[in-house]
């Protein structure tokens, strides 16, 4: 079950589609300069108005320990943990983004050890039910270290490869090369009132992807160095940049100072949005220097249920709009493949010396209740 809770814009841009399509009425095609040259003809440029991506945010998702008991002596089996995601309408080219809060592997932790002294794994037999939902997950956080006896956490990132996931983040923030990662997050061509854009032109190629940049902090057990929050600015050059710190007091509803001092430390290195975890529960959300930071999302698959306040979780969705006159927009179908764990899609972003696209945003939420 699932409520809608607010609406905010935001972005590098004072604009979105619909305050484009209210200042730029639709040209007629006699109204085209190249309807000299070819009278009666309309092109793409005179009704197209950029690209738009839907990128949502979900919280800490952990399949093991209570959740693996429930799903095996449930008829859905692996299945059960996402029985009801259909829910929340994902679309063909929406990105769902999560915290993964247990390293995957083949040998398990008893239940045990899980309840008892908080040693997480997952079975790697849910992936391709997860798969069906989620694209991108985030390691950085408490837990991904827990089975490094089986080396976890290469275990993790090979069976995520394996089932096409991407992922990014490290639980040693000191891993300055794994903090950020490029990924691929898929676009739409839009119309000047923000439709999805169906062009009758064959020769009309829209592009399908755009590169940005995800980084993952986890400040559990200690505040990131000053050092380590700067790998951000290098990314958030040439790159859109979300940033997922793990940090805060478990179970509080309300974000603490150290939260606050870290977070805003981490937009003022050049992250556009801030998007946090750890806590189990939800969090406040602040516009700090014209960008969203939400403290914490709180659980969206886990065990929990002592409390109203862990059984919910918020639901971050990012419409990301980039607008067609800009010179950089055709220029990302000239990187390499930014699907792939460890690319050169920075290099060559740096080498082109291409600069950061322009985009507007509109957030939306939702709150999710494991409880129904």
């Amino acid at each position: 079950m699932h409520w809608f809770l607010w609406l905010a814009c935001s972005g590098s841009m004072d604009t979105n589609v619909s305050e484009q399509a209210s200042t730029r009425p639709a040209l007629e095609c006699e109204e085209s300069i190249d309807a000299i040259y070819f009278p009666n003809t309309c092109f793409p440029s005179d009704y197209l108005a950029g690209y738009r991506a839907r990128l949502t945010f979900f919280g800490d998702i952990f399949w093991g320990r209570g959740v693996n008991r429930w799903s095996t002596n449930s008829p859905l089996k692996e299945k059960f943990p996402f029985a009801h995601l259909d829910e929340f309408g994902k679309q063909e080219n929406d990105v769902w983004i999560a915290n993964l809060e247990c390293p995957v592997t083949e040998k398990q932790a008893t239940y045990k050890q899980m309840k008892e002294r908080l040693k997480f794994s997952c079975r790697p037999e849910y992936l391709p039910e997860a798969r069906k939902f989620f694209d991108v997950f985030s390691l950085a956080n408490n837990h991904t270290s827990n089975m490094e006896e089986v080396d976890g956490f290469a275990q993790t990132k090979s069976y995520l490869t394996s089932h096409q996931f991407q992922f990014f983040g490290h639980h040693d923030n000191a891993v300055l090369d794994d903090l950020c990662e490029i990924v691929e997050i898929v676009v739409e061509p839009v119309d000047l009132d923000g439709n999805l854009y169906l062009s009758e032109d064959e020769d009309f190629y829209p592009i399908t992807k755009v590169p940005i940049a995800l980084c993952g902090f986890h400040n559990v057990y200690k505040l990131p160095k000053k050092h380590e929050i700067q790998v951000i600015s290098k990314y958030s050059q040439y790159f859109i940049t979300i940033v997922l710190p793990h940090q805060g007091e478990e179970y509080k509803v309300k974000e603490n100072t150290w939260q606050k001092y870290v977070y805003r430390a981490i937009v003022d290195s050049g992250a556009d949005l801030v998007i946090g975890g750890h806590t189990h529960s939800i969090q406040g959300t602040e516009w700090y220097k014209n960008r969203l930071i939400v403290y914490s999302l709180g659980n969206f698959i886990f065990d929990q249920l002592f409390s109203s306040d862990v059984q919910r979780g918020l639901v971050v969705t990012a419409e990301l709009f980039f607008p067609l006159n800009q010179p950089a927009i055709e220029d990302v179908e000239m990187l390499p493949d930014c699907s792939v764990f460890k690319d050169r899609c920075w290099d060559f972003m740096a080498l082109l010396d291409l600069p950061k696209l322009e985009f507007s945003t509109t957030y939306s939420a939702q709150v999710s209740d494991s409880r129904s």
